[in-house]
């Protein structure tokens, strides 16, 4: 009889929210270097969006107040408020 592995996508997608979140907070704790010893692959995916976040981070500072407000409509026309 064959084995099946049921993955529930909800799990799933708030174990990446999650985690995400921690990042987005700058909170990279001791869960996530744990995570990234256990797993490396893992862990180096979590370090390249650290350092994506750092990027857009660093991206949107140096925007004007004019490309910010334009960036903001687009988002606000896509997502929601």
């Amino acid at each position: 009889m064959p084995k099946y592995n049921y993955i529930n996508e909800d799990i799933v997608n708030k174990f990446i929210e999650k985690v995400f979140t921690v990042i987005a907070k700058k909170k990279s704790s001791k869960v996530l270097k744990d995570l990234s010893k256990k797993d490396p692959e893992l862990g180096s995916l979590i370090n390249k969006a650290i350092a994506n976040g750092k990027a857009m981070e660093k991206k949107l500072k140096g925007m004007s107040p004019k490309e910010k407000e334009e960036l903001e409509n687009l988002r606000k026309k896509h997502f929601g408020s």
